[in-house]
């Protein structure tokens, strides 16, 4: 048999790469093993919104939100939310730490600013912090608006 003619036998027979995958029986489509990561939502709120709970002091919040720091506030918020859980100790993780967006480091440094201004103590046991929230003393705001209308005809 030539070769001409064996090309001509090939061609009447079907082949595995003749045509599209769909129209060819002999196409192997391989399932992709690629799987999207769910997120780590706790189930019981998955379709709940959450809110920082209780009766935070002014002057506590104030004090932190005038601290340093990209995240310190949001760390300060972050306690008091898990304050409002009500479960006794005040411990923040990793998953309170991903809730608001604060990396572990900057969780960590922003922890020592709170500590050094008075606002909280904490314990670090490994990757969690039992942490204290300590009272501060009231300080009065000057009102800004009594300053610009002083003796106004």
């Amino acid at each position: 048999m030539s070769l001409l003619d064996q090309l001509l036998a090939a061609a009447d027979k079907p082949s595995a790469f003749v045509g599209t995958p769909t129209s060819n029986p002999n196409y192997n489509n391989p399932k992709p093993t690629y799987k999207p990561k769910k997120p780590t939502v706790p189930a019981k709120e998955k379709n709940e919104d959450w809110f920082v709970q209780g009766k935070i002091p002014g002057s506590w919040l104030g004090k932190a939100a005038h601290l340093p720091g990209g995240h310190t506030f949001h760390v300060a918020v972050a306690i008091w939310y898990v304050k409002g859980l009500g479960k006794g100790n005040i411990v923040l993780d990793k998953f309170i730490f991903d809730r608001f967006g604060v990396t572990r480091n900057s969780a960590c440094r922003a922890l020592e600013r709170l500590r050094e201004s008075g606002l909280i103590e904490y314990v670090k046991d490994g990757h969690k912090h039992s942490v204290t929230i300590l009272s501060v003393e009231s300080e009065t705001v000057p009102d800004d608006s009594t300053e610009n209308n002083q003796n106004d005809p």
